[in-house]
């Protein structure tokens, strides 16, 4: 699974999290209080490191991984821009707009 970053995506995801110490992401599925776990929403999250269900993705950017149960909600080629009159990240594949205001949480 590729999941790649436009330079604009990569040089607001730095600025936001305003450290200088190396960071990790990862692609998060959420279905909590969704009704069904086919309406979930995904975002980015910042983690410290990944846990052991988790796969690594390639990409251009800093290592960015997946929970292994969640792959079948994403596409296998994906790209995270980011929109600047919307000031929002945006995940799309060649496919969809999979989420076209895409969260960054950082702990």
């Amino acid at each position: 699974m590729k999941l790649m970053f436009t330079d604009m995506a990569m040089l607001q995801i730095k600025k936001r999290i305003k450290e200088e110490k190396m960071f990790q992401l990862k692609l998060t599925y959420d279905s909590d209080d969704c009704g069904c776990a086919v309406n979930g929403i995904s975002f980015l999250q910042v983690i410290e490191q990944p846990n052991k269900n988790d796969k690594k993705l390639i990409t251009n950017f800093v290592p960015t991984y997946i929970e292994q149960r969640h792959e079948i909600f994403f596409d296998e080629e994906m790209k995270v821009e980011f929109d600047e009159r919307s000031y929002a990240f945006r995940l799309s594949s060649p496919q969809q707009i999979i989420n076209p205001r895409l969260a960054l949480h950082i702990s």
